[in-house]
């Protein structure tokens, strides 16, 4: 690792060659490149310039940051409390601090982490969201996506039956019993005007606005949906484990 973070001169300047694959930087404004591998960059304080430079996942972390950051890989941009504003080139990755933070991915396939707080983690296209040991809300977005909420009591979100199709299903790990599955900005039935909600049943028979939970294969259940009624899922969510008992669901 090089680490920088005892350099007392103002602006630093680090430029990572092939080799190095974590990079530190200090409480002042720093330029930090990365290398042609996936890297760990700690920008810390001050208002930061991150170039991941490509070649891997380059993944910008700010754990143990005491205070809220925003994180956002649309804007390209980083902010809070203790960190200042940081720009980032190349990035595809986060990892949060103790507060509650928000993070943003773009289309990209991105790996976001919240660790420690009530995190928030929206996906774009094909993320890895992985919340931390406390309540997190996590939404995948389109794209098949990884999500695993970890400790605390989290929230899965869906807005579209587009988010998680068969060609590219989302993956929930670990769901716990309290942990829920919010399909409620789904409209469940569009043969009917107005905003349905989804019923869950044992088998589809038809009828629109139908959710089953089924064991799909020895270790992974799976969620399906039909807003049609024409007894094809029209959103596939796989899960791991068998948890057709579970019941936190948002509908």
């Amino acid at each position: 690792m090089i680490d920088l973070s005892q350099d007392r001169f103002g602006l630093a300047l680090l430029d990572g060659v092939h080799t190095l694959d974590a990079i530190t930087g200090t409480k002042n404004a720093d330029t930090l490149d990365g290398t042609a591998n996936g890297d760990s960059i700690f920008g810390l304080e001050g208002n930061d310039t991150i170039d991941g430079h490509g070649g891997g996942v380059d993944i910008v972390s700010y754990v143990g940051r005491s205070y809220a950051i925003t994180f956002d890989l649309v804007e390209m941009t980083a902010s809070g409390k203790g960190i200042g504003q940081d720009s980032l080139v190349g990035v595809e990755g986060f990892v949060g601090g103790i507060a509650d933070d928000v993070a943003t991915g773009d289309n990209n396939a991105n790996d976001l982490a919240g660790k420690n707080g009530n995190d928030l983690l929206i996906g774009g296209g094909g993320d890895d969201l992985n919340g931390g040991g406390r309540s997190d809300t996590l939404v995948g977005g389109l794209g098949g996506d990884y999500l695993n909420g970890g400790g605390g009591h989290d929230t899965f979100v869906y807005s579209s039956v587009t988010e998680s199709t068969d060609a590219a299903q989302d993956f929930i790990d670990h769901l716990k019993k309290h942990d829920v599955i919010d399909l409620s900005a789904i409209d469940a039935d569009v043969n009917t005007p107005g905003d349905q909600a989804f019923v869950r049943v044992a088998a589809f028979d038809g009828h629109a606005g139908q959710m089953t939970l089924t064991i799909s294969g020895s270790f992974s259940s799976q969620l399906q949906v039909d807003i049609d009624g024409d007894g094809v899922a029209d959103m596939t969510i796989g899960l791991a484990g068998h948890v057709t008992g579970h019941t936190a669901f948002v509908l």
